[in-house]
């Protein structure tokens, strides 16, 4: 038989479930719009019974309340793999569309500070210098816009320098990113392996290292791997990040000459190089390391050939005053490239240097800079590749616009992908108010008639112990 009290203890378990359910239903609703967290639920089962023993049939199991079993984080590990797994390609190719967005904004194709504009008008006034060569101001014209030329592609130049020195500045801080979220990871696989292994189950404590789990997916590629008592081990590269509550970080490396490169710290030989996959900053070092430099390498081709096959022309002409042509222009290359002073010279009257002439004391002879401005239209070599002036500069931009699209697609597909993902994640572990609202309700009630057996149970021992037992007073 059951203690006279038992009804007393089955509602006294009944008022700490429903109270236990009502401050978890309360946690999941001061945390609905708190990043990473995941929605958790009460598990109640029933007590063991007790059995009492009956004549003629089986033991009669008596039941004794209701117990917590556990409180259960609803999250689904195949998804949140999922989810890092395209967060990582998400990160890749939103850097390679951020890095290319600023290389159109910096060659600005088609506009009219471009170097195409800049190449239309250089040409076009040399084909009118050849018309009247003798003309003063229109030789001042076709020296200044020499000078935009040069003075633009100059500052392209710049600008790429620049950007590959901003690129590799982003680089360091992600890696101090990195570094810092792995320590804050293995500072929270000794909080959980602790509450692990005294029996607790640390939910609040998994849902922040779960949300710095995607972070670091968002950075790199990383292997996640389940240790004893709950704790993780993160690799980069088959090399362990985080392992347990130890970190190895990694360091930036910067050989002379060539762009910091990271490595691991502490470790030697060939292993001692990162092995990036994907993420965020495997999309920054090729930005730096691969498509800012081949932009920056095309245009110093472009201005090397140019400036090589120009001068090669000019130099054979003749100036105003009979004087043999020399260079135009000075410089090797993109980065150094600029008029000849000579002609920038006003006092020595610096415009009669212009070659326009073909021949010497040939009034109105302009065949020479009609043969520079037929330039435009020949086939020349530039690097590893041939064509006229305007067809390999163009080439170069339609490159880019291509590539900037193909970046722009794929970030679009793998954002899509990652809400796809992220809305299956967020419908397992999200919380829902409704919900919560309607468990409230049901707590609240199953708590109040817990409460209400504890009077019915009080008014019952009330009969027993004031009214029974007064026969023969």
């Amino acid at each position: 038989m059951g203690s006279t009290f038992g009804g007393l203890e089955i509602a006294r378990r009944a008022l700490g479930a429903q109270q236990l359910g009502i401050n978890v239903t309360g946690h999941n609703i001061a945390n609905a719009n708190t990043p990473g967290y995941s929605r958790q639920r009460v598990e109640l089962e029933t007590t063991l019974p007790l059995f009492a023993g009956q004549s003629s049939h089986l033991p009669l199991a008596l039941g004794t309340g209701v117990e917590v079993a556990a409180i259960t984080r609803m999250r689904d590990g195949f998804v949140d793999g999922q989810v890092r797994k395209e967060i990582h390609n998400l990160g890749y190719w939103n850097e390679q569309k951020e890095v290319l967005g600023q290389l159109e904004l910096i060659f600005a194709e088609p506009s009219e500070n471009g170097i195409s504009k800049a190449l239309t008008q250089f040409w076009t006034k040399w084909e009118q210098l050849g018309h009247r060569p003798e003309d003063p101001s229109l030789r001042a014209v076709v020296r200044e816009q020499a000078v935009s030329l040069t003075d633009s592609t100059r500052h392209l130049y710049t600008q790429l320098l620049n950007l590959e020195q901003d690129l590799d500045l982003q680089v360091r801080l992600k890696v101090e990113e990195i570094n810092s979220l792995a320590q804050q990871l293995a500072d929270l696989n000794g909080l959980i392996g602790k509450a692990t292994a005294s029996g607790a189950t640390p939910n609040d404590l998994l849902d922040r290292r779960d949300l710095l789990l995607e972070q670091l997916s968002g950075l790199t590629t990383i292997t996640v791997l389940p240790q004893a008592a709950g704790q993780l081990n993160i690799n980069i590269g088959g090399i362990g990040l985080v392992s347990g509550t130890s970190v190895r970080k990694l360091e930036i490396s910067e050989p002379e000459g060539v762009p910091a490169v990271v490595k691991w710290e502490g470790l030697s030989g060939a292993s001692q190089e990162v092995r990036w996959q994907g993420g965020a900053l495997a999309g920054l070092i090729r930005a730096r390391d691969e498509i800012v430099p081949s932009y920056r390498g095309r245009l110093d081709d472009f201005a090397t050939t140019f400036i090589s096959e120009f001068n090669a022309i000019h130099s054979t002409g003749f100036g105003l005053e009979n004087e043999t042509g020399i260079a135009f222009f000075h410089g090797t290359g993109a980065q150094d490239w600029t008029v000849n002073p000579a002609l920038l010279d006003d006092l020595n009257n610096g415009l009669s240097l212009l070659a326009a002439a073909g021949s010497p004391d040939s009034a109105g002879d302009g065949s020479n800079a009609l043969k520079l401005a037929a330039l435009r239209e020949q086939v020349l070599k530039f690097g590893g590749g041939s064509g006229t002036v305007g067809n390999f500069f163009g080439s170069l931009i339609s490159g880019l616009g291509v590539e900037s699209m193909n970046a722009q697609r794929m970030t679009k597909n793998q954002s899509q992908l990652v809400d796809h993902l992220s809305t299956w994640q967020e419908s397992i572990s999200g919380v829902s108010l409704d919900e919560e609202m309607t468990n409230l309700i049901r707590f609240q009630h199953a708590y109040s008639a817990a409460a209400r057996a504890v009077t019915a149970v009080d008014e019952m021992l009330e009969t027993i112990i004031s009214r029974m037992g007064l026969v023969g007073r």
